[in-house]
């Protein structure tokens, strides 16, 4: 019975193992894997989506990218595989071997058939649609953005003599201003989104002039014309060009930017001076100013923007002419653009103001917009009568004090003669007083 017995358990002992033995049998299959959507010597660009089939007698672990035989990290544990592969990381005309490795549970891998791939990014990331804006003395830059993945653009400005780069800004910005410009100079500009080293084509090519403000400049021809209360000929010997307008606030504004860009002025919360010498030019604590500094940039009070500058220094008017490279009108030139030789007591002629005409005591409580009233002179010039005095550059009988012309908002008709002359401080500033330019032809 106890020889039976070891029998029994002998067999019972070879079973076991044979069954051990079996279960423990080692998956030596490989996967079958295949790439799907990605052809051989294909230009790729951007994201790129692309899949892959994996089968195996056993379930497949996973699937991943290889490029250039470096894992990838770009993995996929779920049927169907696909892959977002970025490419703008890689430099464009560059070349790439790419294949799939799949993992069954067993750790067998295999890979797929490889594919040789180009980059060009050139134009997939590439801005379009660029538009230039003058303002002034500045111009805007805009264009669309076309692209998730750019690290910034590049801004490269032509003034006749080739394409530099002016600037970069960051990603996803879609403007830029460029600032300080001359005027009478024609820009052009172009913009090219990047990353890294890889630049994309470049936008169309934009271009903006600059110009005088589009100010209205109105011709006084040589000649005589009538002086004074007492009308006598008097005679200018050249032809000359007066402002239609007054200078604005936002037109005096863009010069202060200028200025101050160039290290012609400073600025404090309460005036802007010339550094050396520490010559007023413009008021800011007034209470009547219109133009206020906000500790970055001037700024006209909303609704002013074409009302006429004032709380001026002569200093301060003489500044901005000078800076465009015209002057302050004589007192005669101021004259001879409202009269001619009329020997009228007013622009528009001996007929009594109204407020129709100028904008003079008791028609507004304080200054209006260039150009809304009708009392323009024999040659066209506006608001020489009212609105504000206006400075020239003569001295009032010698001196020290000079002249203003013209009357203003809050005078009354016994001062608004073109003929009356107002003396006025050089370093004083008025709500009242303002000034136009003239300039040679």
């Amino acid at each position: 019975m106890r020889r039976i017995g070891l029998i029994h358990l002998a067999l019972f002992f070879l079973v076991f193992v044979s069954c051990d033995l079996l279960e423990a049998d080692p998956d030596e299959t490989d996967p079958t894997v295949s790439l799907l959507g990605l052809e051989d010597s294909s230009f790729v660009s951007g994201t790129v989506t692309f899949g892959c089939s994996a089968s195996d007698n056993e379930e497949i672990d996973r699937t991943e990218l290889y490029i250039d035989d470096v894992a990838s990290g770009i993995i996929d544990d779920t049927s169907p595989y696909t892959f977002d592969w970025a490419t703008y990381t890689y430099p464009n005309e560059t070349y790439h071997t790419l294949y799939v490795r799949a993992w069954d549970n067993s750790g067998n891998a295999a890979n797929s058939d490889t594919v040789t791939v180009i980059i060009d990014n050139t134009a997939i990331f590439s801005p379009t649609n660029l538009v230039v804006t003058t303002l002034n003395n500045a111009i805007e830059l805009n264009w669309e953005d076309n692209s998730d993945f750019e690290e910034g653009y590049r801004i490269e400005r032509d003034e006749g003599a080739g394409f530099v780069q002016l600037d970069t800004v960051g990603e996803n910005n879609t403007s830029y201003t460029d600032t300080g410009l001359e005027y009478g100079l024609e820009y052009s500009y172009r913009v090219a989104a990047f990353v890294g080293n890889q630049t994309s084509d470049y936008t169309n090519t934009a271009s903006g002039l600059i110009t005088f403000f589009n100010m209205e400049w109105i011709n006084i021809p040589a000649g005589e014309f009538t002086f004074g209360e007492s009308d006598i000929l008097v005679d200018i010997a050249y032809d000359y060009e007066i402002m239609q307008y007054e200078v604005t606030n936002s037109q005096y504004v863009s010069y202060l930017e200028e200025a101050l860009a160039r290290g012609d002025i400073e600025v404090d919360p309460e005036s802007i001076i010339l550094p050396i010498d520490s010559i007023l030019y413009c008021d800011l604590s007034n209470p009547e100013s219109k133009i206020s500094w906000t500790g970055s940039k001037f700024q006209v009070q909303a609704g002013y923007d074409q009302n006429p500058i004032a709380l001026v220094t002569w200093e301060g008017a003489k500044a901005f002419s000078a800076h465009y490279g015209w002057r302050l009108p004589t007192e005669r030139e101021w004259e001879k653009a409202a009269r001619s030789t009329t020997g009228w007591d007013y622009p528009w002629g001996d007929n009594t103001p109204t407020c129709l005409l100028a904008n003079y005591s008791g028609c507004h409580d304080g200054t209006i917009a260039v150009g809304l009233t009708t009392g323009d002179s024999y040659y066209g010039v506006a608001d020489m009568v009212g609105n504000v005095w206006e400075l020239t550059s003569d001295l009032y009988e010698g001196g020290p004090l000079i002249i203003a012309k013209g009357g203003s908002w809050n005078t009354h008709t016994e001062h608004l003669e073109s003929w009356f002359a107002l003396p006025v401080l050089t370093s004083y500033t008025h709500y009242l007083i303002g000034f136009r330019c003239v300039r040679d032809i």
